[in-house]
């Protein structure tokens, strides 16, 4: 097994699908965490100048879906057989279509309430239906049936700041609420969750 250094601001985030996935595998690692105001000198250390970076027996791997999918290869986390990665890969990205059109440059509160009900209504509501259909088909409670995979550790990961960051309600989707329900109730997931550091998002 090689040696984990997972590079980090502290805070939960992009950082926090990486930590579930190690948590749940019962896989050592060293849980790096780096202060915003420290940030400045260490980043042109880091590959592209981002984090996270995963330091694999010190060799450095960047941007957290790549880490992500690397972990779920060596984790036992990437579906039965290349199709199934195949479908997982596809809910995973969709994810981060969702991530990245979240309003996070805005700042005044009432706009960004505006623009959150119609990234509801337009973007995030029509994909969590189809996400839903998809967990029923499969039998649940994970996106792809009985086992959990990469993309659900990710689903957990950026519930956090739906929930917490933009007060994004999942109540309309039973079987979202249910696939997150089921990755907080993993016996190692539970008891991160219960001791991590605490942050904002």
């Amino acid at each position: 097994m090689p040696t984990y250094k997972l590079c980090y601001f502290d805070i939960r985030g992009l950082g926090e699908m990486i930590r579930l996935m190690f948590k749940d595998a019962g896989v050592e690692f060293e849980d790096c965490r780096v202060n915003f105001n420290d940030w400045t000198p260490i980043k042109p250390t880091m590959p592209f100048g981002k984090m996270p970076v995963l330091f694999v027996d010190g060799k450095p791997l960047a941007h957290s879906r790549a880490i992500v999918r690397y972990l779920a290869r060596e984790l036992n986390y990437s579906g039965q057989n290349s199709f199934e990665t195949g479908e997982i890969d596809v809910w995973f990205e969709t994810l981060f279509e969702l991530f990245d059109k979240l309003p996070w440059s805005e700042n005044d509160e009432t706009k960004k309430a505006e623009l959150i009900i119609k990234f509801m209504k337009e973007e995030a509501g029509p994909k969590f239906e189809k996400l839903e259909a998809q967990i029923k088909a499969n039998g649940g409670p994970y996106v792809m049936g009985k086992n959990a995979t990469f993309v659900d550790f990710a689903m957990l990961g950026l519930a956090d700041l739906f929930l917490s960051k933009f007060k994004i309600a999942l109540d309309d989707y039973p079987g979202v609420m249910k696939q997150l329900k089921a990755m907080r109730e993993r016996p190692n997931v539970a008891a991160w969750i219960a001791k991590r550091p605490s942050s904002d998002f």
